[in-house]
C-alpha cells in the first residue's frame, strides 16, 4: 500500500505521512450544530416588548435584550419576522454543558436587520465563551464597503459557534474572530461581501465546515498563527464577481497580533472535502493560497475553472517586518480542473514543499507528478454534482492519508463530504463513492400532457397543479388525517439496473407518521425496493419487500426542508442501491433478492407532490440472491457510527447498525461496538443463536460507550425469539421518546432463547419495560442499570432456572422487578431499587404478580404465580414524594409458593414485606385464578420506617403455611401482628444510611443475630448455595441480618 510523503516543519528530511490514529475531539458536522442549553428558555418576537418577561405568551422584541440578559445555559429563540437591529453586545458567558444560545424557531426565517452600521461591527462579542448563534438571516439595509463593515465580531472568545445562518450583505466580513480557541463556522450561508467571508484569526482549533460562500473577495482566511483550523466541506462559488482567493491558509497579519511573533501565520492548517468552483473561467483567481504558512496541507478538493489552483507567497507583508516562508506544504488527493493561468503558481518559492497523487485536466503547466493523473475526471457535473463516474481515472488513484495537528492530534481526513470513511483504493475528490456511467433515457414524466404513463394501483393518486395555473405535480389531491395509501406505478417490470431521478416538495403531513415512498424494481404490492420518506419524523429508509416481508437495508435521521423542492436520485446498480437527497449520499444498501421491475410513488395522509422524474438504464445485471447471507461462525466483527451496512462487517469496514449486526450474526460471533451514537429505527432481530460452545456475545468495546438510540420505534427494540445461548454487553440502550403501549420494551427474549446474557448494559426510557423474558430458561440479567421504565425494569414471565443479580434499578412507575406466570427456580440477589422522581405504584421485588390465562404455566387450581423464587441480599431505597413514599411495596409474595426472602434491607416503603394472593378474572375463557401464597419464608431481613406495615398480608386470603423470624423492624407505623421470637426491634446502626453504606457498626443488635440459611431448595428437590453476602463472601456459620456477613461491620 503507499503512503504518501510529507516533508516535516523541522528541516528536509522526508518522513511517510503516518501518524497515530485517536478520537478528534473537534469534528466536522454537517449543517446546523445543536447545542442543549441547561437553564431558561426565553422569547423574542418583532411583535414584543422588552419590558415583557420574556415568556412565549410574552415575549421580548429584540436581540440586544437578548444579549443583555441570557445567563449561562439559557436560550432565547425568535420568531419569524425582521428584527430592526442596533449594535449588540453580548454581557454574560455561557459555561461547559451550559452555553448561551440564540437560534431562529424556523431556520433563517427570523431577520436581524442591522441599519447605520455600516463601518462598525453589529454583533460584537469581547472575551466571550460558549456562545451560540444559530439559524438567522443576518443583513442590513445598506451594505458598506469598507473592512469594519463586519456582522459577527469576536475577540478574545472561545467555545463560540455560529451556525446555519445566511449572512450577507457588507464590505468587510460575515465573521471574525481574533485570538481565542475552538470558534466554530459551521452550515452557514455566506454572500455578497465587497472582502471576506470568515477570518479567524490566531485562533486554536478553529473548524470552518459545510459553508456556502460566493460572491466574496476572499472565502476563508485563517492567519496570524492559527492552529490546527480544520477547513472541510464548504462549497465556494464565483458567479458574477471575481473572486480574489478562495481558501488561504496564513495571510499576512502583523506580528503585533500573531500567536508567535515572527514565527508563521498559520500552523497545521488542513483544508479538505471543500469544492472551489468558478462559473466562468478565471472567475476564481487562486483557489488554494499558502500564505506564511507551516506544515499545512490541501486534500481531496475539488477546483473547477480558477486561475490558478494552488499558489505560494511570503507571509506578513511589507509593512509588517514580518515575512514568514510558507514552509513544508502538502497537497494530494485533489482535482483540479480547467486552470486557466498555472497550475501551481509561486509569488514566493515554498521550502519543503511536497504533493503527489493529484488529477491535473486542462490545467496549464501542470507538475509532473509520480503517481499523478493527467486526464478527465469525469465527474457527473464538474459545476454542481461531484460524484465520480465508476469509469473515472480519479477512482482508486488516490492515497491513504494519516494527518496530525498542531498539538499531534489526529484530524479526520478520511471522513468524505458525506460523513463516510475512505476505504482503500482511496479516490480523489470529496467523495468516498462512485456512481455508475448511465447510459440512454428509458422514461421521462414532467406530468404536463396527462397521466397515461401511471396505473394507479389503491387511493386516489393524479395529477393537479401546484399552484392555479402553474406547474403540474403528481400526489394524492385527497389525503386527509383519514385517507388510506395512494399508489400508482409506472415504467417496464423488464427494466433491471437503472437511476431514476426526480424531485419531491414537502407541503405538509395531515398526520406525524404521514409519508411518501418511492419504489423501484416493483414488480406488485409485495415485492420491491424503496425509500421511505417521514417528513415530521426527520426520518429516511431504505428498504426491501420480498413476498410482502419488509427487511431495512439503512435508516437514519434526516430533516427534510418542509415546502422546498428536494432533489431525488434512486439508483440501482446490480445488487447496490443507493439514495442521493440533494446531491448527497444518505442511504445504501445491498441486496440481489428483486430482480427487474418499474418505478412507483405513493403517498400516505401528506401533501407531498412529486415533479419531473426521468429513469436511465445502468449496464449492469441485477445480481442474484441474498447478499446477507451471514457470517463465518467463531469470527469476530464489528460495528461502528461511521461504518456502513454494505460492509462485510471487519474491523476496517465495519457495519452501521444493531439491526445489521443481529441479522447478520451466527453461532461462535463476537460482535464489538465503537463507541458512538448509533441511530436505529428498525428493531435488532436476531435470526440465528449459539451454542453452549459458541455463543454469540454482542458487546460494546467501552462500558456504556457505544450508544444505541431508537428513533420512532414505540415498540420492542430488541428481539430474540428461538435464537438461544447470545450475550448483550455494556451497551446503553434508550431512545428519543417512549411509547404509549405495553409493547414498548427494550430488550424481548421470547421462547426458545434459552441460555441469553443481558450483563453491564443501561437501559432508559420506555414505557413498557427494560428488560423482558417469556417462556426461557438459563436467562441471566446481571449488572445492568435500568431507570425511567414506566412499568417494569425486569419482567420475567413463566422463566425457569434464571438469575436476576447485580443490577440498579430506579425511577420506575409499577415493579422493579418480577417473576410470575409460573415462574420457578429464580434467583433474585445483590440488587439496588431505589426511586426518586415518580412512585412505585406495586412494589420493588415481586415474587408472582398477576398473569393472563394465556401467558401462565398452569391456571388450574394447582398453578402458582411463582414457585420456589428466593430474594436476598438486595436493597430497596423509598424517598418520600408528593407526600407518600416513591415505593409501595418492598418485597412481595404475589401467589407463589415455596419462595423466600432473606438478608435484604428494605428501608422507606409503604409496606415493607407483602403478602397478596392476586385474583385475575377473564370471564371469556371461564378463569377465576387467585393463587394462596403457601409456604412464604422470610428471615435476617432489616425493615425500617414502613409508613404503614412493616408486614402486610392484604385482601380476602391470607398466606398458608407462613414462617417469619429473625428479622429487624424499627421505626415502621405497624409491626407484624405476632412478635418473632427471635425478631430485633431496634435501630440496626447501620455505618451511613444516608450515604448508603449498609454495613452493621460495631455493636449493632443485628450482628450475630440473624439464623444461617446456606441453601435454598427448588422444585426439582435440590438446593442451590445462597451463603454468600452482599460482596460475594461466604458468611460462615455465624450470621448477621442484612446484606453482609458477620464480622464485616
Amino acid at each position: 500500500m503507499k503512503k504518501f510523503r510529507h516533508r516535516s516543519f523541522q528541516g528536509a528530511c522526508v518522513f511517510l505521512f503516518i501518524f497515530m490514529i485517536g478520537l478528534l475531539a473537534n469534528i466536522t458536522i454537517a449543517g446546523t450544530r445543536e447545542v442543549y442549553a441547561a437553564g431558561n428558555t426565553y422569547y423574542v418576537a418583532p411583535t414584543g416588548n422588552d419590558a415583557h418577561p420574556g415568556t412565549e405568551t410574552s415575549p421580548w422584541k429584540t436581540l440586544k435584550k437578548a444579549a443583555a440578559t441570557l445567563q449561562a445555559g439559557d436560550t432565547a429563540i425568535f420568531e419569524d419576522g425582521v428584527y430592526m437591529s442596533t449594535q449588540t453586545r453580548f454581557t454574560n458567558s455561557g459555561a461547559e454543558h451550559a452555553p448561551i444560545t440564540i437560534k431562529a424557531r424556523n431556520k433563517q426565517k427570523a431577520k436581524l436587520l442591522f441599519s447605520n452600521l455600516t463601518t462598525t461591527s453589529k454583533i460584537v462579542l469581547t472575551n466571550k465563551q460558549y456562545i451560540s448563534i444559530f439559524d438567522f438571516e443576518i443583513t442590513q439595509e445598506v451594505s458598506g464597503t469598507t473592512s469594519g463593515d463586519i456582522f459577527i465580531d469576536m475577540s478574545d472568545c472561545s467555545h463560540c459557534i455560529v451556525s446555519g445562518n445566511s449572512i450577507h450583505g457588507a464590505g468587510g466580513k460575515a465573521v471574525q474572530a481574533l485570538k481565542g480557541e475552538r470558534i466554530e463556522v459551521v452550515g452557514n450561508e455566506i454572500y455578497d461581501f465587497v472582502n471576506f467571508g470568515v477570518v479567524l484569526a490566531n485562533i486554536d482549533r478553529p473548524i470552518i465546515a459545510d459553508n456556502e460562500i460566493r460572491e466574496v473577495s476572499a472565502a476563508i482566511l485563517v492567519p496570524a498563527g492559527t492552529r490546527s483550523v480544520q477547513i472541510s466541506n464548504n462549497r465556494i462559488r464565483a458567479i458574477d464577481k471575481v473572486m480574489k482567493n478562495g481558501i488561504i491558509l496564513g495571510g499576512s497579519y502583523p506580528p503585533s497580533v500573531a500567536y508567535d511573533t515572527y514565527g508563521y501565520q498559520a500552523y497545521h492548517a488542513v483544508a479538505w472535502n471543500n469544492t472551489l468552483v468558478a462559473e466562468q473561467p478565471g472567475m476564481i483567481d487562486t483557489a488554494f493560497a499558502f500564505i506564511g504558512s507551516v506544515d499545512s496541507a490541501v486534500y481531496h478538493n475539488i477546483v473547477v475553472d480558477a486561475k490558478y489552483a494552488v499558489s505560494f507567497a511570503n507571509g506578513g507583508g511589507a509593512t509588517t517586518g514580518w515575512a514568514p516562508v510558507p514552509t513544508s506544504s502538502t497537497f494530494a488527493n485533489n482535482i483540479f480542473s480547467g486552470c486557466t493561468g498555472n497550475a501551481i503558481h509561486m509569488v514566493h518559492p515554498p521550502i519543503h514543499l511536497a504533493h503527489d497523487y493529484n488529477l491535473y485536466y486542462n490545467c496549464t503547466n501542470a507538475p509532473v507528478e509520480p503517481n499523478g493523473v493527467y486526464e478527465a475526471p469525469l465527474l457527473t457535473d464538474p459545476y454542481h454534482d461531484w460524484y465520480l463516474r465508476e469509469d473515472s481515472p480519479a477512482a482508486g488513484t488516490g492515497t491513504a492519508l494519516h494527518v496530525n495537528g498542531f498539538y499531534g492530534e489526529p484530524i479526520d481526513v478520511d471522513l468524505d463530504a458525506n460523513g463516510n470513511v475512505r476505504t482503500e483504493p482511496v479516490h480523489m475528490g470529496i467523495y468516498a463513492n462512485t456512481v455508475p456511467k448511465v447510459g440512454e433515457i428509458l422514461y421521462t414524466e414532467q406530468f404536463e400532457y396527462g397521466d397515461g404513463a401511471w396505473t394507479v394501483q389503491t387511493g386516489t393518486m393524479e395529477i393537479v397543479e401546484e399552484t392555479p395555473g402553474g406547474n403540474h405535480v403528481f400526489t394524492d389531491p385527497n389525503a386527509t388525517s383519514s385517507s388510506g395509501i395512494s399508489r400508482a406505478y409506472s415504467g417496464s417490470m423488464n427494466w433491471v439496473s437503472y437511476q431514476m431521478n426526480t424531485k419531491v416538495n414537502f407541503v405538509q403531513s395531515y398526520n406525524p407518521s404521514g409519508w411518501l415512498t418511492l419504489y423501484a424494481r416493483y414488480t406488485d404490492v409485495n415485492h420491491y425496493y424503496l425509500l421511505e420518506i417521514r417528513p415530521e419524523k426527520d426520518y429516511i429508509g431504505l428498504k426491501k419487500k420480498v413476498a410482502g416481508v419488509v427487511t431495512p437495508l439503512e435508516e437514519k435521521e434526516w430533516h427534510p426542508s418542509i415546502g422546498v423542492w428536494t432533489d431525488v436520485r434512486l439508483v440501482i446498480n446490480g445488487a447496490s442501491i443507493q439514495v442521493y437527497l440533494n446531491g448527497k449520499l444518505e442511504l445504501a444498501g445491498s441486496d440481489g433478492q428483486l430482480q427487474n421491475g418499474g418505478i412507483a410513488a405513493a403517498v400516505y395522509q401528506a401533501d407531498i407532490q412529486i415533479d419531473d422524474i426521468s429513469v436511465a438504464r445502468i449496464d449492469a445485471p441485477a445480481g442474484a440472491g441474498d447478499p446477507e447471507s451471514g457470517t463465518v461462525p467463531g469470527e469476530t466483527y464489528y460495528v461502528s457510527p461511521r461504518g456502513s451496512d454494505m460492509n462485510p462487517g471487519t474491523e476496517d469496514k465495519p457495519w452501521k447498525t444493531m439491526a445489521k449486526a443481529a441479522r447478520m450474526a451466527q453461532r461462535g460471533n463476537t460482535v464489538i461496538f465503537e463507541d458512538g451514537d448509533y441511530i436505529e429505527f428498525s428493531p435488532a432481530v436476531f435470526k440465528q443463536g449459539g451454542t453452549a460452545d459458541e455463543r454469540i456475545v454482542f458487546k460494546a468495546r467501552n462500558k456504556h460507550q457505544a450508544v444505541i438510540q431508537y428513533r420512532n420505534l414505540p415498540s420492542s427494540k430488541v428481539i430474540l425469539t428461538g435464537t438461544p445461548y447470545i450475550t448483550l454487553k455494556d451497551f446503553e440502550i434508550t431512545q428519543d421518546q417512549r411509547g404509549t403501549t405495553t409493547s414498548d420494551i427494550f430488550i424481548q427474549v421470547l421462547e426458545g432463547s434459552n441460555h441469553v446474557h443481558i450483563i453491564g448494559n443501561k437501559i432508559h426510557n420506555a414505557f413498557e419495560e427494560g428488560v423482558k423474558g417469556y417462556l426461557v430458561s438459563g436467562y441471566l440479567v446481571e449488572g445492568n442499570i435500568i431507570y425511567d421504565m414506566g412499568h417494569e425494569g425486569i419482567d420475567f414471565v413463566n422463566v425457569k432456572s434464571s438469575t436476576i443479580r447485580n443490577n440498579e434499578i430506579y425511577d420506575v412507575g409499577r415493579v422493579g422487578l418480577l417473576a410470575k406466570g409460573g415462574s420457578s427456580d429464580i434467583e433474585v440477589y445483590n440488587n439496588y431499587i431505589h426511586n426518586h422522581n415518580v412512585n412505585m405504584a406495586e412494589g420493588a421485588i415481586y415474587m408472582g404478580g398477576s398473569t393472563g390465562y394465556a401467558w401462565t404455566r398452569d391456571p388450574s387450581v394447582n398453578g402458582y404465580e411463582a414457585w420456589n423464587m428466593v430474594a436476598y441480599n438486595n436493597v430497596i431505597v423509598a424517598d418520600t414524594l408528593n407526600g407518600l413514599p416513591s415505593i409501595n411495596n418492598g418485597i412481595g409474595f404475589v401467589g407463589s409458593k415455596d419462595s423466600a426472602a432473606y438478608n435484604n434491607i428494605v428501608i422507606g416503603t409503604r409496606n415493607g414485606i407483602f403478602l397478596y394472593s392476586p385474583r385475575s378474572t377473564q370471564p371469556q375463557v371461564g378463569w377465576d385464578w387467585d393463587p394462596d401464597n403457601l409456604n412464604p419464608v422470610f428471615m435476617n431481613n432489616i425493615v425500617m420506617n414502613a409508613t404503614d406495615h412493616a408486614v402486610n398480608a392484604a385482601g380476602t386470603k391470607q398466606p398458608v403455611n407462613m414462617v417469619h423470624d429473625y428479622n429487624l423492624y424499627v421505626n415502621n407505623a405497624n409491626l407484624p401482628a405476632q412478635q418473632e421470637p427471635n425478631g430485633v426491634y431496634a435501630d440496626p446502626e447501620f455505618v451511613n444510611l444516608a450515604e448508603g453504606n449498609w454495613h452493621l457498626q460495631a455493636g449493632s443488635p443485628a450482628i450475630g443475630a440473624g439464623k444461617a440459611i446456606p441453601e435454598f431448595v427448588l422444585m426439582d428437590g435440590q438446593s442451590i448455595d445462597i451463603s454468600s453476602d452482599y460482596d460475594s463472601n461466604p458468611r460462615g456459620n455465624v450470621w448477621d441480618m442484612g446484606i453482609y456477613k458477620n464480622g464485616t461491620h
